[in-house]
């Protein structure tokens, strides 16, 4: 396993839980993407049983978490960075949503959790942090571990298979090399949605009204060939 990869991910997430919430929920074209994922997100869950114990990791402050407190999860909130899970705390409580949500420090390594303890994990914008393939298929076979037979995990990935893959310099897998990490995880794929150019990258780079559109037409195509877009989003069931 490669500790400098996964060292590099703890000090990218090691700031201020304000200092987060700027880039992702003030600034225009990161409100925009937010917007964005937490609706796709959204829909994928939407079938999911609110009765069944969830686990999310890397909850951040709450910006997935959040949405799905409102409808109707009662969610064990995790991150490896206290301040930011200060300002989750901080935010359920304004939005009367702290008996519903308890954050918590853990490691996606080394979840102190109980084997087959989840109906449900969620992972968001965490296992495409990893820089080699070893560590991801690591962080999805620890999180296999928590969830019971039959449960279900919510996760996205970037893909190298994709148009965005032959320009982008840091590390994706394969769509092919990310289904068999699936596998010898114990997973069956349920569903896969998929961005093919909304990113954080191409947004910086469009006056924000280009972004808008941008926006509005990947909505319809992230039923399109997911297998070939850029941002991969995955539900799967344990087997």
């Amino acid at each position: 396993m490669d500790k400098s990869s996964q060292h590099a991910v703890q000090e990218s997430y090691s700031g201020r839980g304000e200092d987060y919430d700027a880039i992702r929920l003030e600034q225009p074209r990161g409100l925009l993407l937010s917007e964005f994922d937490i609706a796709l997100v959204g829909r994928m869950a939407s079938h999911i049983s609110r009765d069944g114990s969830v686990l999310e990791v890397g909850a951040g402050t709450g910006r997935f978490t959040l949405p799905m407190l409102d409808t109707g999860f009662r969610i064990i909130a995790t991150d490896i960075n206290e301040s930011l899970l200060n300002s989750l705390r901080d935010r359920t409580a304004e939005m009367s949503l702290h008996d519903r949500c308890e954050a918590k420090i853990e490691d996606i390594f080394s979840l102190t959790f109980s084997d087959d303890q989840f109906d449900f994990v969620y992972s968001i914008h965490v296992i495409p942090r990893f820089s080699c393939l070893e560590d991801q298929g690591q962080a999805i076979q620890e999180i296999a571990r928590v969830i019971k037979p039959g449960g279900l995990l919510l996760f996205n990935y970037s893909n190298r298979s994709s148009l965005l893959g032959a320009l982008v310099g840091r590390f994706a897998p394969r769509f092919k090399e990310m289904e068999q990490v699936l596998s010898e995880s114990g997973f069956t794929v349920v569903s896969r949605r998929g961005k093919w150019f909304l990113s954080r990258g191409v947004l910086n780079r469009l006056p924000l009204i280009l972004g808008r559109l941008l926006a509005f037409v990947e909505r319809p195509l992230t039923h399109v060939l997911p297998s070939r877009a850029w941002d991969v989003f995955v539900l799967a069931r344990k087997n």
